[in-house]
């Protein structure tokens, strides 16, 4: 009898920690090299950075527009996009206003990233979001790409 209710007490153990480990992310959430501090993003397609500032004017990105690819040339693996404050600091979110670009969106602090979609071969796929720090927004864009296909 002292069997049957171990095992089921065993197995539920090992799946629930099963689950967890699965579940975590196996990239640690820590930002690329950036420039950020002098508020200047990069437009690298495979790990693209924008970097966000606020100022009297209201929001700002750096670059204005990204294009990233869907996954990575060598990896064929999603790209990562990542959002960073010029301080490193602040309340930073990013909402999408069109679907089908990202996925996995996650912010903390000055830094947000997310994932690209891989997207149909020699294709385009174009999102608008809004990008809010402190509380004031800006509307910019990301352009996803097919890899490698398009120049």
């Amino acid at each position: 009898m002292a069997k049957g209710p171990l095992r089921i007490v065993l197995l539920t153990c090992a799946v629930l920690l099963l689950s967890t480990c699965t579940s975590m992310d196996r990239y640690p959430f820590v930002p690329p090299d950036n420039n950020c501090a002098a508020g200047k993003g990069n437009a690298d397609r495979v790990i693209p950075v924008v970097c966000v500032d606020k100022s009297a004017d209201g929001v700002t990105v750096h670059p204005k527009s990204i294009e990233a690819w869907d996954v990575g040339p060598v990896t064929k693996s999603a790209t990562m996009i990542h959002w960073i404050t010029r301080s490193g600091d602040g309340v930073l979110s990013i909402r999408m206003k069109d679907e089908g670009c990202i996925e996995k969106l996650e912010c903390r602090r000055g830094h947000c990233r997310a994932k690209t979609r891989d997207i149909p071969e020699d294709s385009k796929k174009q999102c608008r979001y809004a990008v809010t720090l402190d509380g004031v927004e800006l509307d910019p864009d990301v352009i996803i790409v097919d890899c490698c296909t398009m120049q």
